[in-house]
């Protein structure tokens, strides 16, 4: 995410991306505005909670399907 790539996954049948915006990283459930975050750091990613879990818990079993580099 260093570099301005963008992650589409699937997680509990819901889709999120994750992309660059203004200099941070933001991630939302797709189609959902109120539920984006933005962080600094990849780090601080990290923490953001899907379904009460962190995504650095979950980030093994995600679905991605799509992403660009």
């Amino acid at each position: 995410m260093k570099c301005h790539g963008e992650v589409e996954f699937e997680w509990k049948k819901k889709d999120y991306s994750i992309t660059h915006v203004e200099n941070n990283i933001s991630i939302a459930e797709c189609n959902k505005q109120e539920t984006e975050r933005l962080y600094s750091t990849v780090e601080e990613l990290l923490d953001y909670e899907i379904d009460g879990e962190p995504l650095r818990k979950i980030v093994t079993r995600l679905i991605v399907w799509d992403r660009t580099i």
